[in-house]
């Protein structure tokens, strides 16, 4: 195959190491100094021409007309478009030209030859990397289109909705990257957390599925409910207006419609506080006989509850040791639970992060509330001596590993994370950490334990002082 490449440039050169000895090339270029060197390293250039490609004698010596292909490689623009015009008049079928102003593009398009527009293809790469490095984008068609593929997050509001629900004329859903397969989804297809999204639509693609998808805007607790369910016990170590307080903060600086007050009887003394907020918010109080705990279950079930906000009970060291209580509470409810302790407002944000599945939905958790409250974000990472973990060996390794992430969460979301890197008992350090803060957001794996030995998501719950917002899926 024979090809004229017009430009000595470093692409000619990136180009030339990858063609194979079935090509024959011809090179034009008018600086001599760009061309010394290229006959001697490349085998496949068969001819070089020293003169300015734009003028159809250089190009006729080049034997132009006997080309398979022609490239216009130079840094030149009115150069490439005079060797696309040119090419098209010998009627040469295959012509690529490089295009570097954006207003000049219609004007290779007249010629219809292939034309790719370096500076919009390179600003657009940096954008979609700027909007997030987690999304893939490929042009296609000579950049008439992309094909975007993203993951659906925790965060991301088309989980759980079918492919008829996501649809726009711009663009569609082709296909789904589910378990190591490639799916093509039907109107029946439920997007799941984990999938991929394969979507082919026009250019600027981003902007148009981000706005659909929410991807960018706030969504705790949204993702969960846009109701909150705030429990009163009669048991309880917290004055039971401090609770209510807490729990109308997090309503008013959210996306809350209806709060639900759960309360045993003799302790639901604060309806005149209430009375108050009723103009901005649909509070429902229900004082009952019954136990809190369960009722908050059943409440759980029948609404879409976002959260729950409870107080810190008070419990014995046998109690914390035989039975997790808080966590296997917070493990039987769809949503996260508030555990409160009345430190709001939520000016400093505490996140625990280990790298586990968990710990990074906490993370994005702390994210989305901090743009929301516009409080600051410091994530934890602990690294443990020897005796207290078996299943990972947590070195220098693992903890750069994990302040990797972290970053790279950083720079996803646009925003300052703050890092606390401690040695020790885990417990002990973030416990005497969270003093400074007004929420820790912890991400909980486990509800389980065994026999006799502390919990430690339920140790961190009850020894920190500040509120504790424990996220378990």
């Amino acid at each position: 195959m024979k090809v004229i490449i017009c430009g000595a440039s470093q692409i000619a050169d990136e180009l030339l190491k990858r063609l194979g000895e079935n090509w024959e090339v011809t090179l034009v270029e008018k600086d001599e100094k760009r061309m010394r060197g290229f006959s001697n390293r490349f085998v496949t250039i068969d001819r070089i021409v020293t003169g300015d490609a734009s003028s159809p004698v250089v190009l006729e010596e080049a034997c132009l007309g006997n080309q398979d292909y022609v490239l216009a490689l130079t840094d030149n623009d009115q150069v490439n478009l005079a060797v696309a015009r040119f090419a098209t008049e010998k009627k040469i079928r295959h012509i690529m030209a490089l295009v570097y102003d954006p207003e000049n593009l219609p004007k290779f398009q007249e010629f219809d030859v292939w034309a790719l527009p370096v500076t919009s293809f390179m600003a657009r790469k940096i954008y979609h990397y700027l909007q997030d490095p987690r999304m893939k984008i490929s042009l296609i068609g000579q950049g008439e289109g992309e094909l975007l593929e993203i993951e659906i997050g925790p965060n991301l509001m088309v989980m759980g909705k079918k492919a008829s629900d996501f649809k726009d004329e711009n663009w569609h859903v082709v296909g789904i990257l589910r378990d190591g397969n490639l799916l093509y989804p039907d109107n029946d297809t439920v997007f799941k957390e984990g999938d991929r999204l394969l979507i082919l639509g026009k250019p600027d693609l981003v902007k148009a599925v981000c706005s659909i998808t929410e991807f960018q805007k706030p969504n705790f607790p949204l993702i969960y409910g846009n109701e909150l369910v705030i429990g009163i016990p009669a048991k309880s170590v917290s004055n039971e207006s401090d609770i209510i307080s807490e729990g109308l903060y997090l309503a008013q600086n959210t996306k809350i419609h209806d709060i639900y007050v759960l309360c045993e009887k003799n302790v639901c003394n604060f309806k005149d506080e209430l009375q108050r907020w009723s103009e901005s918010l649909d509070i429902h109080v229900q004082e009952s006989d019954q136990k809190v705990n369960p009722r908050i279950k059943h409440i759980c079930k029948e609404k879409n509850v976002g959260a729950v906000v409870l107080p810190s009970m008070e419990s014995a060291f046998l109690d914390s040791m035989t039975q997790p209580s808080l966590i296997h509470l917070a493990h039987s409810l769809p949503c996260p639970l508030l555990v409160s302790k009345a430190t709001h407002p939520y000016r400093e944000i505490l996140v625990p992060y280990n790298g586990s599945p968990k710990t990074k939905i906490a993370l994005e958790v702390a994210i989305d509330l901090s743009c929301q409250m516009t409080s600051s974000v410091t994530v934890v990472v602990v690294k443990e001596p020897e005796f207290l973990h078996s299943d990972e060996a947590k070195d220098d390794a693992w903890v750069n590993k994990q302040l990797k992430n972290i970053r790279e969460m950083a720079r996803i979301h646009k925003i300052q994370l703050n890092e606390e890197l401690r040695a020790g008992n885990p417990v002990k350090e973030i416990t005497a950490l969270a003093k400074h803060y007004d929420l820790m957001i912890l991400g909980s794996e486990k509800k389980e334990k065994n026999f006799f030995s502390p919990h430690v998501g339920e140790l961190m719950v009850r020894k920190s002082s500040c509120s504790t917002l424990i996220v378990t899926e």
